[in-house]
């Protein structure tokens, strides 16, 4: 772990005398950074090898006589205290977002509460951060999200913190780590690359919606790579009911996902980073426990596309996840200097059962959500430093400390284009139930199409200034057609009173302003 006189921010001298740049400190910090010792004076003295060199929990001469400090690269700040024995990195990120919609039925579109399509801003994201190592073998993430703002039944806004990410981890050696904890899910490229750097606001469809609705879960991973980097492993075991929900049915889900980077060895180039992998997860839900409803195929804008119910009053019914739950997933990344392209498959086989909202625990009828789902993506760096963001699917989880002060690129300006569709079928109908209605009655199938677009500007890697335009369309003829039905998914035209069942598609524009520090 290490850092030169390049990456260091002068507070204090060793000793918490007064030095040329204390007076760049807030001043009723001064006497804390004092008594504390936090200086960068001394390191300036002299270089300290690179972390590659060093193995968890050595702590070389050279460290060890270095005293408390503020290191800072890449615009990441370190506090680092004498030997690096304890290191914290503070951090944060907002997503403010904003959302307009257009197409047929958007208008008059209304749900249950009063609130529809309309064109509004929000916080996607409000989250305080805080990384660190300890005696360069332990490593920690914890934060907690106080986005976004809900509205009740009478539209008075509810919030809530919670916790997004937190663990704690053990670092065998550069090569071998473990964590335990909440943390994002093993599974597919994009889930596993963090929110600060997605090249569209969100997820893709397949991923959010299929491949890992619930982004993160509380379990146990052991992470490993070769020396090298050409080929990188997860192996996790987790809860399965997904972020800040403890398992309620004594069972787990095993999740896995490997990487191999065949270029990775290659000493310069962006086409080290190119990387070919696969993900599999499977688990199991007790239908005597489990009562929580199905994920919904929604747009990152809030209209689902395909809910997990039916019916209203007495009759509303809800699709709950049951007995096996299985998917897998392939990934590619090529990233070719100033072009990126991306593109994941995945294949669901979960089991669901229908039941009454109002009384969960009795099992009206049972099926399978099955089919594929997946996206193929290109970018264009237009202006500035290609990759600002960095590559996907990063080392989760890993501080590393600064060898220099990093390439503090100014901006970029890029354009990314997404396609995707959605191919599944939903048979509640077909198995064992006590009444043989249910949501696939007409018909099994759920077909969806996205075009995506956006533009973004990189003021450095901090700030994100994003414009988003997407396109939905659902093929076929919807539940409100009065002839033959093949597609349970519906736009916001063919829903409600005065549908039009040729109503097919959905546009959403949607922008943000967003920081990570």
């Amino acid at each position: 772990m290490s850092c030169d006189s390049r990456a260091t921010t002068r507070f204090l001298s060793g000793d918490g005398s007064a030095i040329p740049g204390l007076a760049l400190a807030p001043r009723a910090l001064r006497p804390v950074l004092a008594a504390l010792g936090w200086s960068a004076a001394a390191h300036a003295q002299g270089g300290l090898p690179p972390v590659s060199a060093l193995t968890p929990g050595d702590t070389p001469r050279s460290v060890a006589l270095l005293p408390a400090r503020l290191d800072a690269s890449d615009g990441t700040f370190y506090f680092r205290s004498a030997g690096d024995r304890v290191v914290l990195v503070p951090s944060a990120r907002v997503h403010i977002d904003g959302y307009a919609f257009a197409g047929p039925g958007v208008p008059g579109y209304q749900r249950s509460d009063g609130t529809g399509l309309k064109a509004h801003l929000l916080f996607r994201r409000f989250i305080l951060e805080m990384g660190g190592v300890i005696d360069r073998r332990w490593f920690f993430w914890i934060g907690g999200n106080f986005a976004p703002t809900r509205l009740d039944s009478s539209q008075g806004p509810s919030s809530s913190a919670a916790v997004y990410d937190g663990f704690i981890g053990y670092a065998a050696s550069e090569d071998v780590r473990f964590l335990l904890g909440q943390y994002n899910l093993p599974f597919t490229m994009e889930n596993v690359t963090s929110s600060r750097w997605l090249d569209f606001m969100e997820r893709a469809l397949s991923v959010r919606t299929l491949g890992a609705p619930t982004n993160k879960d509380l379990g146990l991973t052991a992470w490993a790579q070769t020396h090298s980097g050409q080929l990188e492993g997860q192996l996790g075991v987790f809860g399965g009911d997904g972020m800040n929900r403890p398992s309620v049915d004594n069972r787990v889900d095993l999740t896995a996902r490997a990487v191999v980077r065949p270029l990775a060895t290659m000493n310069t180039g962006a086409m080290r980073a190119l990387h070919v992998g696969a993900s599999v997860r499977y688990g199991s839900r007790d239908p005597q426990s489990v009562r929580y409803d199905a994920p919904t195929i929604s747009t990152p804008g809030g209209y689902a596309l395909w809910s997990p119910s039916h019916g209203s009053g007495a009759d509303d019914t809800r699709v709950i996840p049951s007995r096996d739950q299985i998917g897998v997933a392939g990934e590619v990344y090529v990233p070719l200097e100033r072009f990126d392209l991306k593109s994941e498959l995945i294949y669901l086989d979960e089991g669901r059962r229908e039941a009454l909202a109002s009384d969960r625990g009795k099992t009206l009828r049972a099926g399978a959500l099955r089919g594929l789902g997946g996206y193929v993506q290109l970018a264009f760096w237009l202006a500035g430093t290609p990759r600002i963001s960095g590559h996907p699917a990063g080392h989760y989880g890993r501080i590393r400390l600064p060898s220099d002060a990093g390439t503090n690129a100014s901006d970029a300006l890029q354009l990314v284009v997404r396609a995707e569709r959605l191919r599944l079928t939903y048979d509640a109908d077909r198995h064992r139930g006590t009444d043989p209605a249910g949501l696939s009655t007409r018909t099994d199938s759920i077909r969806i199409d996205a075009y995506q677009a956006a533009l973004t500007y990189w003021a450095t890697r901090h700030i994100r200034l994003t414009g988003e335009y997407s396109l939905y369309h659902v093929p076929g003829s919807p539940p409100s057609s009065p002839g033959g039905v093949t597609n349970q998914a519906a736009t916001p035209g063919a829903r409600g009173p005065g549908a039009d069942p040729g109503a097919s598609v959905l546009h959403e524009f949607s922008v943000r302003a967003g920081l990570a520090i």
